[in-house]
């Protein structure tokens, strides 16, 4: 799996996995990405604007797209638990896979891609946080080696935070 930075350009084939992603957790019963405007289009030009946004590829082709984010996040200065430590660390958020590509194990690739590319960063930390329903995306944090941490307030939705370290 290959991270290539996302332009303005693919903004409608990101959309495209957006709704890909919101269509499939709702399907599973989970009131996850279902507000209207989350993830919208504004989220993605953000994260275009800073450099965080990135196209998933394998074999040439985007499979998916996942936002990077260096800056922190202010959802995840109260924890209901507690972090492995306070150093800087790097955000995954809005992973998302279009609905042709899913089940390839192309999730387990996507978090490797962006935890080299954290690193490459010089970051030494990352967390993520999901739904408590989404049994999918646990199992993929759990097997890349997060650790579950307790839980966070995100958009006033309560999520499951995940912290790895990446190297000490």
């Amino acid at each position: 799996m290959q991270l290539i930075t996302a332009g303005a350009e693919a903004l409608d084939e990101i959309m495209g996995f957006i709704a890909d992603g919101k269509a499939y957790l709702r399907e599973q019963g989970l009131n996850q990405w279902q507000e209207p405007d989350y993830p919208g289009r504004r989220d993605i030009e953000s994260d275009i604007a800073h450099g965080e946004g990135y196209l998933l590829v394998s074999d040439g082709a985007a499979v998916g797209y996942a936002c990077l984010c260096l800056r922190g996040d202010r959802s995840y200065e109260q924890i209901d638990g507690a972090w492995l430590n306070d150093r800087p660390y790097a955000v995954i958020h809005r992973l998302a896979m279009s609905r042709a590509h899913r089940g390839k194990g192309y999730g387990n690739q996507a978090f490797a891609a962006l935890e080299r590319r954290a690193k490459e960063l010089g970051f030494s930390d990352i967390r993520v946080d999901t739904h408590e329903g989404n049994r999918i995306m646990r199992s993929i944090l759990e097997k890349s080696g997060y650790t579950c941490c307790g839980i966070v307030s995100f958009y006033g939705k309560v999520r499951f935070a995940y912290h790895k370290i990446l190297s000490e």
